[in-house]
Order: C-alpha cells, then sequence, then structure tokens
C-alpha cells in the first residue's frame, strides 16, 4: 500500500495540477485520443466541445464550477515563430523580482546590522559569525539546495545556541544567522524566470530573417517577419521610390526583444552591421532587387537617362518600319502598272533588312 501511495506522490508530483500556477500563462494540450473526452489532465473535465488544442487557465474552479480557460494558439504560434527566426537565445536568467537581499553598507562602517540588540561593541564579533557572500533565497532554491541548506542547519545547532547566549542574535533571527532570506526584492515586479526565447544574443555572424513590407513608419518601414511586425529603420533615404510590397525578402536582424509590457521589438536591416553604405540594395537570388535609392543621387539620373535613351530609340524604330512599309507599298504598285506582275531586281534581297534585327541592333545601341 505503501509503494502505492508512494507512486501516486510522485506521478500527482509530475501532474500539470500540481505545477498548476495562475500567475503564469502556461500553455497546456492534450492527446487527440482523449481530448474529445475532455480529459485534459486537470481537476475537472473540460468541454467536450472545445475546439482548440491549446488553453491557459485561469482558475481551476471557479464559482460555477468549471474551468476558466482561453484558447492559446496566437500565444503558442508567437512562440514558436520567435524561437524559429531569432534563435540565438542565451540560458535563462533570474529576473530583477528576484534579486537576492542584501544587508545595506557603509563606506565608514562596514556591513550595517540588521538586528536591533547589535551594538558597535559586538559589531566585529557579530559579522564574524555571519557567512560572506550574498543571501541565500529559501523561495528560489532547488530540492538539493534545500537539503543541503538543512544539513548546514543542523550542524550549526550549537552555533547557535552559543550565539543566542551571548545575545548576538534574537531568537527570531534564524535567517539572519544562517544568511538566508525568504523575501522577494518589492522594488522590481517580475516572474521568477525570464523566458528562454526572448533574449536574443547577438553573434559574429548576422541573423536573416525573410519578411515582407507592409507599409511606411516614423522614418522606416514596418515588415512583417512571420507574423511579429519589425521595424526596418531607414534614416537618410529617399522613400519616395516604389517596390512590390508582396514581395518577400531577406533581412539582417541587428536587436530582438521584448519590452516591459510584453511586446516584441525587432529592429532589422537591408545589409549587415558594419557593411558599406555605398550599397543600398540586395539580391535574392532569382527574385527581383530590393532598392532604397538615395534622393538626387547620379544612380537615378543615369539610370532615367538609359530609359529615355530607349524610349529615343524604339520611336526611331516605330518611324523606319513605317517609312520601309511604305516605300515597299510604292514600288509593288509602279511593278504592277507598269508589267502587270511584281518585278524585282537582283540584288534587292542583300539590301532589304530585317525589322527584327534593326530592333534589337537600337536596343543593344541604347543599353550601350
Amino acid at each position: 500500500m505503501s509503494a502505492m501511495e508512494g507512486a501516486f506522490a510522485r506521478l500527482f508530483r509530475k501532474s500539470k495540477l500540481a505545477s498548476f500556477d495562475r500567475s503564469i500563462k502556461q500553455v497546456y494540450t492534450t492527446y487527440p485520443e482523449v481530448a474529445a473526452q475532455g480529459e485534459w489532465g486537470l481537476k475537472r473535465a473540460m468541454p467536450c466541445k472545445v475546439t482548440t488544442r491549446l488553453a491557459t487557465i485561469d482558475q481551476l474552479d471557479s464559482k460555477e464550477q468549471i474551468i476558466d480557460f482561453k484558447a492559446a494558439n496566437q500565444q503558442f504560434m508567437l512562440t514558436e515563430a520567435w524561437k524559429e527566426n531569432f534563435v540565438e537565445s542565451r540560458s535563462p536568467k533570474y529576473a530583477g523580482a528576484n534579486d537576492l537581499l542584501q544587508d545595506m553598507t557603509s563606506v565608514f562602517e562596514g556591513p550595517a546590522s540588521m538586528s536591533p540588540r547589535s551594538t558597535s561593541a559586538d559589531k566585529k564579533d557579530e559579522v564574524a559569525q555571519r557567512d560572506v557572500g550574498p543571501k541565500r533565497n529559501l523561495n528560489m532554491m532547488t530540492r538539493a539546495e534545500w537539503k543541503r541548506f538543512l544539513e548546514e542547519a543542523r550542524s550549526r545547532r550549537a552555533e547557535w545556541k552559543d550565539a543566542l547566549d551571548k545575545g548576538l542574535f534574537a531568537p527570531e533571527e534564524t535567517l539572519t544567522f544562517m544568511n538566508a532570506t525568504n523575501k522577494l526584492d518589492t522594488m522590481h515586479d517580475g516572474v521568477h524566470r525570464s523566458p528562454t526565447y526572448h533574449d536574443y544574443a547577438p553573434t559574429n555572424e548576422e541573423l536573416m530573417v525573410e519578411g515582407r513590407v507592409l507599409n511606411r513608419a516614423a522614418a522606416g518601414y514596418s515588415v512583417a517577419v512571420q507574423g511579429i511586425i519589425a521595424y526596418l529603420p531607414m534614416q537618410g533615404h529617399s522613400m519616395d521610390a516604389g517596390f512590390q510590397y508582396r514581395d518577400v525578402k531577406t533581412f539582417y536582424v541587428h536587436s530582438a526583444r521584448f519590452d516591459s509590457q510584453g511586446r516584441p521589438e525587432v529592429t532589422l536591416g537591408i545589409r549587415p552591421r558594419g557593411a558599406r553604405e555605398s550599397s543600398y540594395s540586395f539580391d535574392m537570388g532569382t527574385r527581383s532587387n530590393f532598392s532604397f535609392p538615395r534622393s538626387h543621387s547620379r544612380g537615378n539620373s543615369a539610370h532615367k537617362q538609359e530609359l529615355v535613351d530607349r524610349l529615343r530609340g524604339i520611336v526611331n524604330l516605330n518611324k523606319a518600319l513605317s517609312n520601309s512599309k511604305e516605300t515597299t507599298s510604292t514600288t509593288e504598285d509602279e511593278s504592277t502598272n507598269t508589267n502587270g506582275n511584281p518585278t524585282s531586281e537582283p540584288g534587292d534581297s542583300a539590301e532589304k533588312s530585317d525589322p527584327i534585327n534593326d530592333a534589337l541592333d537600337l536596343l543593344n545601341k541604347a543599353r550601350r
């Protein structure tokens, strides 16, 4: 019986019900085989008509005796898109809300005592009894750290009694004696651990993502990267040049983070950091170039002049073709009126020109 109870306790500690925390918006899911029955591993069964496969739980047991939940498809897709496009992330770290409390330090007096019974006479003895280093937070200890902490407390039991007899500590200052605390820093608000997917760490190689330009923003453009709206700063560039909004282009990630309200902030660029600013276009292989030309630049004037020359060549080609048709029709009429049959002189076939070749020659001259 005890073995069964131990197995049940281990299963319960690993269950979703035991890990439920209202302050953490954890995403829950279940297997397709049991989803039709409403079994999600919670206190109560979910409604069988629930169509979502991902949900966040607000309350396990509301006043109506039902589970208060919300669909978490968008949250899950945002997380997956972030992890896919911004793969460089550091390991979890403690947030600012869990900074360990430390004693106030004075430049003139050294570590200040938090005990009301301490005086200047026994201050040196009290500091000597305490551990050196930051306070250990009981709320943030793992199981192994908690076991080591209990073993240390048992080994220092005689030392604690001796300190009480000398009046160095009050009976309620056990945590102070063990250099520990169970409080959190109330100066900041946050979670126990930061998410693993939002801490972007730049590397030597610039991370590239594919996105689509949506519209103009303040001194730049808004770019959609798999559902995440990023910002493309383009200071000092002309925004009069048109481009295809539907084209998918490759951008370089300059920064990626979340603000204090949990909104993503991504800054992109059309070239890696430190690259030369003389080129404002980048190629995507088979796709067309995506360029941001400068206003009143030499490249624009040369391009416009080339287009004008090509248009002039096309106009001249049309005039030449029309003149050749008129000359041909006049010659045919004269030969018909004279002999009744069209005549041709030797050497005419060699002197006649092909209109297609003439058009290609004019276009090649315009490109040159």
